[in-house]
């Protein structure tokens, strides 16, 4: 086992299942401009690196959007987002043990999402009490895979890299965390269909982080 100080969480696909919401948002976009919507499964593969690259990989199935249309669609996706985010997201099973169990720890979510939604969900399911902080993809002036985030953070509270940890479902989590020297754990429960390569560890359930961590 290894001696941890900060923990970085990812969100999506790792402490929260927002999959149906975040499809809702895609599909009332794609529909409104005209478009077909797209089934859960084929979006799954579009989610983890921010809303504006979502939108374009969604949009693209149908044509290759221009500048005008993609912030159309960012408008229309953050207006549906911001009312219905918190229709049917859930924590994962095994979370709020961890993120208790885990109390003497520094804990921070480090998301692509946007701030204001990654906020508003960590507030709605009552997980704000658990974090030190919550950052979204437009905090820092990189999202992930750059380290960016994790950087600033190890240097404002002086812990060592290698004493710190990033959980998360995707490869920009495993990268971000490998570009910062601290340690990654994937866990295979998310949103990607094949966990993420080059990860110091590896989990089915969340749960299974308190059999690594100290």
């Amino acid at each position: 086992m290894i001696k941890i100080e900060v923990m970085f969480f990812d969100l999506d696909g790792t402490l929260v299942d927002s999959l149906d919401d975040i499809g809702a948002s895609v599909n009332h976009t794609l529909t409104t401009l005209g478009y077909s919507a797209l089934p859960k499964e084929k979006l799954r593969r579009f989610v983890g690196d921010g809303m504006q690259t979502l939108l374009v990989r969604a949009l693209s199935e149908f044509e290759k959007p221009d500048n005008d249309r993609l912030m159309t669609a960012v408008s229309i996706y953050r207006a549906h987002h911001d009312e219905h985010c918190l229709d049917f997201v859930r924590t994962y099973d095994g979370v709020l043990d961890v993120l208790t169990h885990f109390n003497h720890c520094r804990k921070f979510v480090i998301s692509n999402k946007a701030e204001v939604f990654t906020r508003k969900i960590i507030h709605g399911l009552g997980l704000s009490r658990y974090f030190e902080e919550v950052y979204g993809g437009d905090s820092f002036a990189n999202k992930k895979p750059h380290p960016q985030a994790i950087q600033a953070i190890l240097e404002k509270t002086g812990v060592h890299p290698d004493r710190a940890m990033i959980i998360g479902d995707g490869p920009q989590d495993i990268e971000a965390g490998r570009r910062a020297r601290i340690y990654t754990c994937a866990v295979r429960y998310g949103f990607h269909t094949v966990a993420p390569e080059g990860a110091d560890f590896y989990i089915d359930q969340i749960i299974q982080i308190k059999e690594l961590v100290v």
